[in-house]
């Protein structure tokens, strides 16, 4: 029986950051990441669809275009009627059912409440905020998300970097 080999992912989402202020003048600490072994393609992410967050990180853990995991817009039509991505979910396989049946560990800290629908990270062995429902005590930013703070803060407590996939 081959030996298991375990590798650590991070994968770090940072949404709305254009890739040219990924560097030591605005973004130090990132880039410092890089820099230390980190990898990122050099010409970026390609963005799927329009920009909008959802359809994009559906495509992130599914690895599939939006056509195939259902997700097309923030908000998707459903029986007469908008409802929330959250709601419904990727319609394919994510990366975290994957990695559940390969044995493999793995943790996702959401900023985004709404993401844990989207991306399926409740499958996650860890995942943060719980059921994708922001705890009445976590520290807010001004858009109702979990402030940067909170999202650092939740890492540690959740021990997420425990993980051999770890979802940011």
């Amino acid at each position: 029986m081959a030996e298991k080999v375990s590798v650590r992912v991070v994968f770090l989402i940072e949404d709305s950051l254009p890739l040219r202020w990924v560097g030591p003048e605005f973004t130090p600490h990132l880039y410092g990441l890089l820099a230390d072994g980190g990898v990122m393609h050099p010409m970026g992410g390609q963005a799927v669809l329009s920009t909008a967050t959802y359809p994009n990180h559906a495509s992130f853990i599914t690895g599939t275009k939006p056509q195939a995991h259902g997700i097309l817009t923030n908000d998707v039509w459903r029986d007469g009627s908008f409802v929330s991505s959250a709601e419904v979910g990727p319609a394919t396989e994510t990366l975290f059912a994957a990695a559940r049946q390969a044995g493999v560990s793995t943790a996702a800290v959401l900023g985004d409440q709404k993401l844990v629908g989207v991306m399926g990270a409740d499958v996650a062995d860890v995942h943060w905020p719980p059921c994708g429902v922001l705890p009445e005590d976590a520290v807010l930013d001004e858009f109702g998300y979990a402030a940067d703070v909170e999202v650092v803060r939740q890492v540690e407590a959740i021990s997420a970097l425990d993980a051999e996939l770890v979802v940011l």
